[in-house]
């Protein structure tokens, strides 16, 4: 009897050995898995940490290199601009093309008065700010706006000059046309435009512009 109650202690004393070593070899398990992991908590592994260490990270949609030279209120000076394709003026009233710029500008819903408020813009840089260009493709002029793009015979004329005007400073009364597909003397309608008398100078000075109230504009 006496040897019965003994082999059953043993027994019972290995059952519970037995129990001890499974409960710490657990622990020292989930210490190990715990210590791998970052601090966080959350595991991350290499390719999400490389495929976000080496992304490209862009804010802002314009070129801003020739901003450098910039500098707003230096200047302060209006403009007129066209655009005609296929026989059709552009419209530039949509909120695409107003307001892109604190340097120069189109405002109010307005497409064809131009607003600068810097010293060394140019008309190149102008048509950067509402997304146009002019790229020669073999015999032909393509114009690309954000949703178009148009090839055939171009003229850009600026106050009836046609030698290299994009590359011009911006100057108080300018009027500048481009047409697309047009009849060989398109551009002289335009250049007969004159701004509205509110964007005039007057006696050497510039005449105030007519906000409309709650219209936002760049000062």
């Amino acid at each position: 009897m006496l040897s019965d109650i003994r082999e059953k202690t043993k027994d019972l004393d290995a059952s519970r050995i037995a129990l001890v070593v499974s409960a710490t070899s657990l622990l020292v398990i989930s210490v190990a898995a715990v210590s791998i992991l970052p601090e966080d908590g959350f595991e991350t592994s290499q390719t999400d940490k490389d495929s976000h260490s080496n992304h490209n990270h862009s804010h802002g949609g314009k070129d801003s290199g020739p901003e450098d030279n910039l500098k707003a209120g230096t200047a302060h000076a209006h403009a007129l601009f066209f655009v005609e394709v296929n026989g059709s003026e552009l419209n530039l009233s949509t909120r695409e093309y107003q307001l892109q710029s604190p340097y120069v500008h189109l405002e109010n819903g307005r497409s064809h008065t131009v607003h600068k408020h810097a010293e060394n813009v140019t008309w190149r840089y102008f048509l950067n700010t509402i997304d146009i260009s002019l790229e020669q493709s073999g015999s032909e002029t393509c114009l690309k706006t954000i949703d178009t793009e148009t090839c055939g015979n171009l003229t850009v004329s600026l106050n009836g000059n046609t030698d290299t005007v994009l590359e011009k400073e911006i100057q108080q009364g300018d009027n500048l046309a481009i047409v697309l597909e047009g009849p060989e003397n398109a551009t002289r309608k335009y250049m007969e435009k004159k701004l509205d008398t509110e964007f005039r100078r007057s006696n050497g000075n510039m005449i105030s512009q007519t906000q409309n109230p709650g219209t936002q504009t760049f000062l």
